[in-house]
């Protein structure tokens, strides 16, 4: 924020371009975009933004990275596509301090699980399909032809299953059980 004038006169003029300021800045805390375009090996994306009246042009983001899931030794690499809607968050209020946060669920992108409490993933709407229940039980669907499970001495948290057209390859330095 500039320091303002000393005379009343030319506060007003300041104060009007203060307050435009302050409201495009919260305009852009929180924004929805669609990714147009995208760096994967950098973990850069671009986002177009419209306003929300929608007659207003597009503009577009520079390139912000994504928010990654991850805790200790855990890290989740789940990053958008072309095409994606998502949201873009900038505490300052500037979007070139900003970084896309995940999408949401939608008509185009519904949830892959209708259960509360489950893990599911499903990638590339359902190529590998993947639930992780309450139990430890694990129901993994595969349409590629080839599944390997490898580095699986021993499993105690529950039952796993895959159902799948191709081969399976098992190196589990275990048992290996077919019902």
């Amino acid at each position: 924020m500039a320091l303002s004038p000393d005379d009343v006169l030319s506060m007003i003029p300041w104060l009007v371009q203060e307050k435009a300021e302050q409201d495009r800045r919260n305009r852009n805390r929180r924004r929805k975009g669609k990714i147009f375009d995208e760096k994967p090996e950098e973990g850069l994306y671009r986002v177009r933004f419209r306003e929300k009246a929608g007659d207003e042009p597009a503009f577009d983001s520079p390139w912000l990275p994504t928010k990654a899931l991850s805790a200790g030794g855990v890290r989740i690499q789940c990053e958008p596509t072309i095409g994606q809607w998502v949201e873009v968050v900038s505490e300052s209020g500037d979007i070139t301090d900003g970084w896309i946060e995940m999408s949401d669920f939608h008509e185009g992108r519904p949830r892959p699980h209708n259960v509360n409490g489950e893990l599911a993933t499903d990638i590339s709407d359902g190529l590998f399909r993947s639930v992780l229940d309450k139990g430890g039980n694990e129901t993994v669907s595969q349409q590629s032809r080839r599944v390997t499970i490898a580095n699986q001495e021993k499993t105690s948290a529950g039952s796993r299953e895959h159902d799948t057209d191709g081969d399976v390859i098992f190196n589990t330095g275990g048992v290996v059980r077919f019902n």
